[in-house]
């Protein structure tokens, strides 16, 4: 009989749990346009809300919840969709943030890579949880610096959902492959 491998990279991604797999069967079985007033898109329609308020409650929020392919989509649809510019992202984002950024200013990280926070009125974009360092963002502090100044926070959830409380921020991304959801196109 062959050991199975021993896995060390769930930062990376998770493998998928059985019942996110039994949830994702179900969907394929419901096939139809959303979309549509006929009997089919009805019933895939309410089978997607079904699924957003499922995971709306397994991740205790409250807000608005997109379905998107992965993170590195999320990330995208809220900076290029946001109607704040983005003004500045922790110098520590990751690659799918910075890519994004353009001119945005770079904020700088201490010694212990917590993000030296600016101000201004605009979008701001930090990660809860480095997928480097580990690095923990005090991102309930930096919400209330950001909105005291009429700013909006987007904060990259991508390591930290399904292990971490969400955070009080206007914007959140999230990748379900990272807590034993599928992969999604993009990979992030």
């Amino acid at each position: 009989m062959t050991p199975l491998p021993i896995y060390l990279d769930h930062a990376a991604t998770t493998p998928i749990l059985p019942q996110a797999m039994a949830a994702m069967e179900e969907g394929f079985r419901t096939w139809a346009n959303p979309s549509s007033p006929h009997k089919a898109g009805r019933a895939a329609r309410a089978a997607l809300e079904d699924a957003r308020v499922r995971v709306k409650g397994a991740l205790g929020w409250t807000g608005e919840l997109v379905f998107t392919s992965g993170a590195s989509e999320a990330l995208a649809i809220a900076i290029r969709g946001c109607v704040k510019p983005l003004v500045a992202v922790s110098a520590v984002e990751h690659e799918a943030v910075l890519r994004l950024a353009g001119e945005a200013a770079r904020l700088t990280v201490n010694e212990r890579g917590i993000v030296e926070m600016g101000g201004g009125n605009g979008l701001f974009a930090v990660q809860l949880v480095n997928n480097e360092t580990g690095a923990i963002q005090p991102l309930d502090e930096i919400a209330l610096r950001v909105r005291g100044e009429g700013g909006w926070l987007l904060a990259d959830c991508a390591q930290s959902a399904g292990k971490m409380a969400l955070p009080d921020v206007d914007l959140i991304a999230i990748s379900a492959h990272k807590f034993g959801g599928p992969i999604g196109r993009l990979g992030r």
